[in-house]
């Protein structure tokens, strides 16, 4: 809890503006240049970038979780559906991302983990999260009255980079990260 605490203390700053835009077209010219967007032409990305910065209204995680979402899209016709439905707001983001999750126990699991987390955790910790089976995917009842969590190795992501799909850019990961 010690984590949130400390984000009680954060005092709210004002970023609406004409530099808020500058920095969300920089953004979005470094992001789009990266390898996974490379399959867009200039025409999709000039799309992209103008359909986010008109819709961002100053929220700067509203255009990245936009961002790594249309980069990710199967085809053109799925690249220009995705942009004339895109989340009015962080909230709808963020509930959207839950609701479309292929795997949304382990997505839960996963936020829960780090978000009470007493230090930060490396991916190969994150993705022990998914090994453990809660018993509480089809009981229906409260956790308490499924039984008792098990360990599954069976259940562990092979690859421990996959957390990070299964958390569709609401978890990066900071290089530096040093076990204490």
């Amino acid at each position: 809890m010690q984590g949130l605490r400390e984000l009680s203390q954060l005092e709210e700053i004002g970023t609406f503006g004409h530099h808020m835009e500058s920095d969300i077209r920089s953004y979005l010219n470094t992001r789009l240049s990266q390898r996974d967007a490379a399959k867009w032409t200039n025409a999709q990305k000039d799309m992209i970038k103008e359909t986010l910065t008109d819709g961002a209204d100053g929220m700067f995680r509203w255009v990245a979780l936009q961002a790594d979402r249309l980069i990710k899209s199967a085809s053109p016709q799925d690249l220009k559906q995705q942009l004339k439905s895109l989340p009015r707001d962080l909230n709808e983001s963020y509930a959207r991302t839950l609701s479309e999750s292929p795997d949304p126990g382990n997505l839960k699991r996963i936020l829960q983990w780090l978000a009470y987390s007493r230090r930060a955790m490396a991916t190969e910790q994150i993705a022990e999260v998914t090994a453990v089976d809660f018993g509480d995917d089809d009981c229906g009842l409260p956790v308490y009255d499924c039984g008792l969590p098990v360990y599954d190795a069976d259940r562990r992501c092979a690859d421990p980079e996959h957390v990070f799909s299964l958390c569709y850019g609401l978890v990066t990961e900071v290089e530096g990260f040093n076990e204490q």
